[in-house]
């Protein structure tokens, strides 16, 4: 299932990528290009899970995740005057907590580093060509790379858990606002939403029961909310 949704998602990148590309090439005057950096705060949300045990019973897991830097490199083709397309890679790292994974592993600190690539349409409401301060509306998909790690190898290990690196689906939206501060040079600042498909993270989705000792199990549902709040530079890049 998982690798019939990244391809769709790929596929659909494709798509976008093409068209861009196809208009661009057919509106020589058009006036630019946006190379972008940024770096500010991302917030990943606490979920909890209902796992089924194997032979019957339930129980509930947690994933308590704290707040962490971030930052992303964009490159933004206006190929219209109030539409454009942007390809981004960004990346932000959290400290996280897994809570009552079973009876012998209650709980299991660990790091995620989250990875996401994302080609996204951008919509200005407002002339971006006459005026120096300007905002924007975003919203795109891409694939999310989910690098899971912890210090507490030997007790995870004893405890049967192999963490595992994962890649889900990401649906961002947001919003900005950006800044000329010359004909080459301006500023940005934005908030986004990444909808982020929850990983198993290398886990059974049923916790095992062996010997009458209970393994532990992850099973994943829904998304996380990954929300990032970043400033940086833009440098503009016109075709002569």
């Amino acid at each position: 299932m998982g690798n019939i949704v990244m391809r769709r998602i790929n596929t659909f990148v494709l798509i976008l990528v093409l068209s861009s590309f196809s208009q661009m090439f057919g509106q020589r005057n058009r006036d630019k290009w946006e190379f972008s950096f940024q770096a500010g705060w991302s917030g990943l949300s606490d979920k909890s899970y209902a796992n089924s045990i194997e032979g019957g019973g339930t129980q509930l897991v947690g994933v308590d995740t704290d707040s962490g830097l971030a930052f992303s490199l964009g490159i933004t083709d206006n190929f219209l005057d109030q539409i454009g397309a942007e390809l981004e890679y960004s990346f932000s790292n959290h400290d996280s907590l897994f809570s009552n994974l079973s009876p012998n592993l209650p709980l299991l600190p660990f790091n995620q580093k989250l990875h996401k690539f994302t080609y996204s349409a951008i919509i200005y409401p407002t002339d971006r060509r006459r005026n120096k301060l300007y905002p924007y509306a975003i919203v795109g998909v891409g694939a999310a790379y989910f690098q899971s790690s912890t210090d507490n190898d030997l007790l995870a290990l004893a405890s049967g858990v192999d963490l595992r690196n994962r890649w889900t689906f990401d649906f961002v939206y947001g919003g900005g606002v950006k800044m000329k501060l010359n004909r080459r040079w301006g500023v940005r600042a934005e908030f986004k939403n990444h909808m982020v498909g929850v990983p198993d993270y290398g886990f059974p989705r049923q916790s095992p029961v062996i010997d009458g000792i209970q393994g532990a199990a992850f099973r994943p549902d829904g998304t996380y909310n990954n929300w990032t709040v970043t400033a940086g530079l833009i440098y503009f890049w016109r075709r002569r």
